[in-house]
């Protein structure tokens, strides 16, 4: 393209009146013309190349994502055979396909992404390198068409003939431009799938990443459980999953609040335990006694060990107990803890997701309802 307008650039700014000359600029306009639509499709070629390559990275992302999945369900099915068996036993050796089909399946997603940021970044310049040549197109077109029309005359070729030149031309500038708008609309929409995916890879790996490992760090005399050591001889009643992901993750708060000083009088297994880690603080019976010491005391030490676990990314809410006598009601001096299983946003329904407290309340349940809505109107539609 660039030699074809350096060659527009070069024809002179006048033709000759003369028959003879004036055949000769119209054939170089044909020619350059020719050239020009030569370099036009090399360049939309080029373009829906990297289009390809894009949608291909696409599917790379989506088959890596099925990949992660089909992994999640085989490390189920054996935790599933584990519990049902029901006698503790140490653990098998991980099988290594599993191990690398995960690795091969991160690396098929990360490379998907990557390349559809690639394909991107490449469809953007040559949308650019397009507009700044339609631009340059435009201009010689108008020169031409000056110097067409002031030279011709009674010139053996005639203006009609000069001017189907130029609107041949005209046509190609605009058919141009709608290229140029359709390739700005196609990388849009890359630009949005391309977040897309991010978003969900980012999920994914949040949901498919264990609970990290509960360490009691200590420096300069100082431990991440100092906080905890506020409120000692604290009694703590252990509710958990009886799930053996939930069983290790029970076991491993027990540890933590030991050696804060607390002291884990009942472990309790549940199965109607909800996914995440819910700390229950005692309330008195009266509320007229509201913000009364035991009550402080105990919500000042949930609030001690959700921050804990927050530390380590563990999903951690404050709950308060019942008032009234009852299995939700939280005796002073202890607090209940409820161990569920990690929760997988990724698998979760966008309308079940719990709010997130740096968002606007109404903003995020006015999206919940809609993709809810959204659902109901795709199962009720005839297929």
């Amino acid at each position: 393209m660039l030699v074809t307008i350096q060659h527009l650039a070069s024809l002179p700014s006048s033709c000759p009146a003369d028959s003879s000359s004036l055949e000769s600029c119209i054939s170089a306009l044909k020619t350059s013309i020719s050239a020009l639509e030569s370099s036009l499709r090399a360049t939309e070629g080029s373009s829906g190349g990297w289009e390809t390559f894009g949608w291909l990275c696409a599917i790379a992302v989506g088959v890596g994502i099925a990949g992660e999945i089909a992994v999640i369900v085989s490390e189920y099915l054996e935790d599933l055979e584990d519990w049902e068996r029901g006698t503790i036993r140490a653990p098998d050796k991980p099988p290594g396909w599993r191990f690398w089909f995960d690795v091969a399946a991160t690396l098929l997603v990360l490379g998907g992404v990557f390349g559809e940021a690639g394909a991107a970044a490449r469809v953007s310049s040559i949308n650019s390198e397009l507009r700044s040549k339609t631009s340059e197109l435009r201009a010689k077109s108008d020169r031409l068409l000056a110097v067409i029309t002031e030279e011709a005359g009674d010139a053996a070729i005639s203006v009609e003939t000069a001017q189907e030149e130029l609107d041949s031309v005209t046509r190609q500038t605009e058919e141009l431009k709608s290229d140029l708008s359709k390739a700005e609309t196609e990388a849009e929409a890359l630009h949005r799938q391309l977040a897309a995916d991010e978003k969900d890879v980012n999920e994914l790996r949040k949901s498919l990443a264990p609970r990290q490992d509960l360490a009691l760090i200590q420096s300069h005399g100082k431990s991440n459980i100092d906080e905890m050591k506020n409120f000692p001889e604290l009694e703590v009643i252990l509710v958990f999953a009886p799930e053996y992901l939930t069983m290790g993750s029970a076991g491993e708060i027990e540890q933590r609040v030991t050696d804060a000083g607390w002291k884990v009088v009942s472990r309790i297994p549940n199965a109607s335990v909800w996914p995440g880690v819910k700390v229950y603080r005692h309330l008195g019976p009266d509320i007229s006694g509201f913000g009364n010491p035991d009550e402080l005391r105990s919500k000042g030490a949930a609030d001690a060990l959700c921050r804990f676990l927050h530390s380590f990314d563990w999903d951690c809410d404050v709950e308060m107990g019942s008032r009234a006598l009852g299995p939700s009601n939280v005796p002073p001096n202890t607090i209940r803890v409820e161990v569920g299983l990690k929760p997988e946003p990724y698998f979760t329904a966008p309308w079940d997701k719990p709010l997130d407290p740096n968002k606007p309340i109404k903003q995020q349940m006015d999206e919940q309802k809609k993709a809810l809505q959204e659902e109901i109107e795709r199962h009720l539609s005839p297929k």
